[in-house]
């Protein structure tokens, strides 16, 4: 039960990222790439720790999608196609907002990471929804 636990805990601190990028679409021109991207990756992250958490899968104190995904795998659960190109938010990790860089400013289409994370941290609820039962 404490995996499930601390799985809603990282789902509601998902929400609150998500919640962030919904109010960066008011104002888009206010926000930058790096720091809406930065609220994205924050989301896909914790809700892929959630997802983790269900299934009782062991993971580092680390920022990579892509491996949070691979071990995901590893261990046999699937990641729906749909949303594998959410590994490429990696970029914007907490690591890199220290950088003096810019990203290209038309890099980010914002309507549809805003509708692949939205999606995915409702799959991630299915499931856990599922495994309260």
């Amino acid at each position: 039960m404490q995996n499930l636990e601390h799985a809603e805990n990282m789902l509601t601190m998902s929400n609150k990222d998500f919640n962030a990028l919904c109010g960066m679409m008011v104002n888009t021109d206010y926000f930058s790439n790096e720091i809406f991207g930065f609220h994205a990756q924050q989301a896909v992250e914790k809700a892929a720790k959630a997802l983790l958490d269900i299934f009782s899968i062991e993971y580092k104190k680390i920022h990579d999608i892509g491996e949070l995904f691979n071990l995901l795998r590893q261990n046999g659960n699937v990641i729906p196609v749909d949303f594998l190109d959410l590994q490429d938010l990696t970029e914007y990790a907490v690591d890199l907002r220290y950088d003096s860089f810019e990203l290209d400013a038309d890099s980010l289409d914002r309507k549809m990471i805003l509708e692949k994370v939205s999606g995915f941290i409702d799959y991630v609820k299915r499931l856990l929804d599922q495994h309260k039962l």
